[in-house]
């Protein structure tokens, strides 16, 4: 009894196997598909960035201080960093993977 049964599902698959001829119009329209989907799922390219943020810090001894943080980034090459409060100043670059001070 096993032994037609598997002869059966043998005969199944090849004759499957046989059949599978393509379509070239469906072929074509899956292909025009997968790279809508493909071009929908890749990140934008994202424009250069300039955003400086100005805020206020309120103490009760000395009144209120402002300060910078300016931010300022080029698509491909790195971005630039400055924080200036008071006293306080910083910059920092990054090109890459690698960040200076």
């Amino acid at each position: 009894m096993k032994t037609p049964l598997k002869s059966l599902l043998l005969l199944l698959l090849a004759s499957t196997g046989v059949s599978a001829a393509q379509d070239p119009e469906v072929r074509r329209e899956a292909l025009e598909l997968m790279e809508r989907a493909s071009a929908a799922s890749l990140p934008a390219k994202l424009p250069n960035l300039e955003r400086v943020d100005t805020f206020r810090v309120l103490d009760a001894g000395s009144g209120p201080r402002e300060g910078t943080f300016t931010r300022v980034v080029v698509q491909g090459t790195g971005r630039r960093e400055e924080a200036s409060f008071g006293d306080y100043h910083l910059a920092e670059v990054s090109t890459g993977e690698i960040w200076r001070r």
